[in-house]
């Protein structure tokens, strides 16, 4: 840390090592203007002063007060009342909030940071909880690996495989080719293994299991993914009051050909979200919802409605199983979208971005079991903690755009009613909101309005904390019926490991977006960009093509084990030397004749040691001359003993350098014991061989890179060979250290 003493009076700084009680402190003159930068987790520091006298202090690298598990050190009693005092405050403060249009209504006798702590840690009303997930998406049979796909950036767009259809005779770059049953898009994001399916595991027969709509039989193994995530076995789960709410359009499989009477139930819409209740056994309310785009959103709704709003006289269901569904699997609707003017010819859906011109289309189905936060019991809330959530479900709202210019215009107006509605239903401030999984579904006019809504409605004119913006679709395509889901499955990961992902394919941002009119912009990231909160609440939009809108907000907290894993800490002792001594060197390391230190070193072939000169107070020194290498290494022999060796107490670290005068004075040792390790005098060139950094990069065990430059050695002394340096060995009680200094001008080469 650095302390900078601002007077008007001086004082005196006393220092004192930690772990070396028998250390005497050291006391330093201070005088107004002086600064004193220190080791704050080595050195116990104390100022006094006669008179008046301020100083200031700034950590530097502050080590965080965590553990190997991050488990809290435990305050002091005064930190303890403090923070239960500050903790009765903040319920107080929720207690008081009053709910108006555009969501709580700050009191002005509380700080900011206050109302904002209270909707964190205080929550109106019952919640739900998000306890576990399952997902079919490209590429990916898992949610981590959907969540890493969107960390790293991966666009899964592809043309259409050969697996799926031959597009060749139904594609057209021209982008009227609808005109002749064509389509001008040829890139989609498809998943993998369509054809798959467990039936035997849900007692299907081989023959009904042909028939059935691909989406029936993917939704029925993810829907059984996310239960058993959540706790939940087959045996568990028949006969349970357990409710199926899913997200799912008339199927692409009706286009293809009947052979079969069971083919009746295998491609009906309806029949979705029955068959998953009927194949494992749930008594819950089930049912599938047709709202394109917000489909999954308005099931997630529902299930979190039946489960926030029960009573002693109405309970559908314990546990809620979510879900989305959309398998492409014939060219005809994307003619269809292609008249409409919803797909991209480029192949790529560029949200935000001034090049926007439609989407591409993507699949998928995933799941996700919701469950109460919390049980009634005897008046208590009781929160259940035999399995662990992932995150709670705040607050959703619906509405529809009504009239306006058309059928799928965009209304701003209704959709900042959506927003503000949720933000009211959850209890919060706009501001409370920290991001937000847009919609932008590839088109200027559309992804500008929601922007300005989102601008309007979530930070108005506070701008003290940028509202972070994004869209999966630049990833993954229009996923339709599963597109909440995909949303969902995105925001609940970015929360538990605090990061926004970035957004692809934005290169210049739409020019009818006005977000540089306040203080600070909203993000629009292109790189991952993390959340220095440890808790948030972010959104997600979902809409359809008849002007259904759906918004949800979650509360999700960052898992400090996953985000930042922690290497296990090795405790250290920093101090290698106290000038005011303390403590008494071991009997093995006291010397016991007239010459008590000898040198031995590289100058001479170390074929014999040279006596260091007493410089009194416990300093030994001795003035070493560089040869032509301008390098040099010694030893320090105890009594002139070569089996009582001094050496440093630390190799050279990670196959770079280390200070050649850092670390303590290690031995005596016998040779053996000690090896190589000696001081080293380097006047060569600052920047090593590549020859001499790669050896010493693979001694180390670390790989070479072909080509690499030169590595910089920060603390070589550039000296010519001539050049003289001043060794000292200072020993005060138990402490000792080596330090060299140059004594004169480089000579000159001849």
């Amino acid at each position: 840390m650095a302390v900078l003493f601002l007077g008007p009076g001086g004082g005196t700084l006393e220092l004192q090592p930690f772990r070396h009680e028998e250390a005497p402190p050291v006391e330093l003159t201070v005088e107004p203007g002086m600064m004193v930068v220190l080791r704050a987790d080595s050195l116990s520091h104390r100022y006094a002063t006669a008179g008046k006298s301020f100083a200031v202090s700034c950590w530097f690298n502050q080590d965080a007060q965590l553990g190997e598990h991050h488990e809290a050190i435990v305050s002091t009693p005064t930190t303890q009342e403090l923070l239960a005092w500050a903790t009765t405050r903040i319920r107080e403060c929720k207690a008081r909030q009053d709910i108006g249009e555009e969501g709580m209504v700050l009191d002005p006798a509380f700080p900011k940071e206050w109302q904002k702590a209270a909707n964190r840690m205080f929550h109106m009303g019952p919640q739900v909880a998000v306890r576990g997930s399952s997902c079919k998406l490209p590429s990916t049979y898992a949610p981590q690996g959907f969540w890493q796909a969107m960390r790293w950036g991966i666009d899964w767009a592809q043309t259409v495989p050969m697996l799926r259809w031959n597009h060749e005779p139904s594609y057209d770059p021209w982008e009227h080719s609808w005109q002749y049953m064509k389509t001008c898009c040829q890139h989609g994001c498809f998943i993998d293994g369509s054809e798959l399916f467990d039936n035997k595991f849900f007692g299907i027969s081989n023959v009904e299991s042909r028939q059935m709509d691909p989406m029936q039989r993917h939704i029925l193994e993810t829907s059984y993914e996310a239960l058993f995530e959540a706790g939940f076995s087959k045996k568990k789960l028949m006969r349970s009051l357990t409710g199926v709410y899913v997200g799912g359009a008339t199927s692409e499989f009706n286009f293809m050909p009947i052979t079969d009477s069971s083919a009746g139930t295998g491609g009906a819409n309806s029949i979705t979200s029955n068959r998953i209740s009927f194949s494992l056994g749930l008594q819950g309310p089930s049912y599938t919802i047709d709202a394109q785009g917000a489909s999954a959103l308005t099931a997630l709704g529902h299930a979190a409605m039946s489960l926030r709003y029960q009573t002693e006289k109405y309970k559908p269901n314990h546990t809620a199983m979510v879900g989305g569904v959309y398998l492409m699997i014939v060219p005809n609707t994307w003619v269809l979208a292609c008249a409409a003017g919803m797909m991209s010819a480029q192949g790529r859906c560029l949200s935000f971005d001034v090049s926007a011109e439609g989407f591409i289309k993507g699949e998928g189905c995933s799941n996700a079991t919701l469950t109460p936060a919390a049980e009634n019991v005897d008046g208590q809330q009781v929160v259940d903690e035999s399995h662990p959530f992932d995150a709670y479900v705040a607050a959703t709202s619906a509405n529809n755009s009504g009239l306006s210019a058309s059928l799928t215009a965009p209304h701003g107006p209704q959709e900042r009613s959506l927003v503000l509605q949720c933000v009211r239903q959850a209890s919060l401030c706009t501001t409370d909101v920290t991001a937000v999984e847009c919609w932008a579904e590839g088109h200027a006019l559309k992804d500008a309005v929601e922007v300005q809504v989102l601008l309007g409605a979530l930070r108005g004119e506070d701008f003290e904390v940028p509202l972070g913006l994004s869209s999966y679709k630049t990833n993954s395509g229009m996923g339709l019926e599963v597109d909440g889901m995909c949303q969902l499955l995105k925001v609940i990961a970015g929360q538990k490991y605090g990061v926004q992902v970035p957004s692809l394919h934005l290169s210049e941002l739409n020019v009818h977006m006005d977000v540089w009119s306040g203080d600070e912009p909203i993000c629009f990231n292109s790189e991952n960009m993390s959340n220095c909160e440890l808790s948030s609440f972010v959104g997600m939009t979902g809409k359809s093509l008849g002007g259904t809108m759906v918004h949800a907000i979650t509360f999700g907290f960052v898992d400090t084990e996953e985000r930042r894993p922690q290497r296990k800490r090795v405790e250290r002792d920093v101090v290698h030397f106290w000038p005011a001594g303390g403590g008494e060197l071991g009997e093995e390391a006291e010397p016991t004749t007239a010459r008590p230190y000898t040198i031995l070193g590289s100058w001479n072939q170390w074929e014999f040691s040279e006596p260091m000169k007493s410089e009194g107070e416990g300093v030994y020194g001795y003035t070493v001359t560089l040869g032509e290498s301008r390098c040099e290494e010694f030893q320090i022999l105890l009594d002139g003993d070569p089996d009582q060796v001094l050496h440093p107490a630390e190799m050279q670290a990670d196959g770079g350098w280390m200070s050649p005068q850092a670390g303590g004075v290690a031995g005596p040792h016998a040779p053996e014991e000690c090896g190589a390790l000696a001081w080293v005098i380097d006047g060569r060139d600052q920047f090593v061989s590549l020859v001499e950094a790669e050896g010493a990069l693979e001694d180390a065990g670390h790989a070479v890179a072909p080509g690499s430059a030169p590595v910089p050695n920060p603390y070589r002394q550039p000296a010519l060979a001539g050049s003289k340096f001043q060794v000292r060995l200072r020993v005060a009680g138990k402490f000792r250290c080596v330090e060299w200094e140059r004594l004169e001008e480089e000579a000159q080469p001849s």
